[in-house]
């Protein structure tokens, strides 16, 4: 896999169209045009970090996603997403005897 615009607007196409999203609502939740969005997803345009985390944010993707990361699924990825968006309070590491560290999401009536 060679990295490159082209691949990116492609995962972003692919990202899209798994959480079964047009390109309007990204452009909407961009403050975009659509012809933006189209153009962003050939590859013609080269995208931003800080864009390109509010894509992943909106799409509900880990950012890794983009650059060809794969995790085992749309719920597996979800999950990531969803812990990557908690506060640092919520979230604490944990050993584990395969690969020495975990992340482990702490209960809500844990935390407290």
């Amino acid at each position: 896999m060679e990295l490159s615009n082209e691949y990116i607007g492609d995962r972003i196409r692919q990202a899209r169209k798994d959480r079964n999203r047009t390109q309007s609502d990204l452009a909407e939740a961009l403050g975009k045009t659509t012809g933006a969005i189209s153009q962003l997803e050939q590859g013609n345009v080269q995208i931003s970090v800080i864009e390109l985390a509010k894509i992943a944010d909106y799409l509900n993707k880990p950012i890794e996603y983009f650059f060809g990361e794969e995790y085992l699924g749309n719920d597996v990825q979800t999950i990531v997403a969803v812990i990557r968006k908690m506060p640092p309070c919520k979230i604490r590491l944990m050993p584990h005897s395969d690969s020495g560290v975990r992340r482990t999401v702490i209960p809500e009536h844990a935390a407290q």
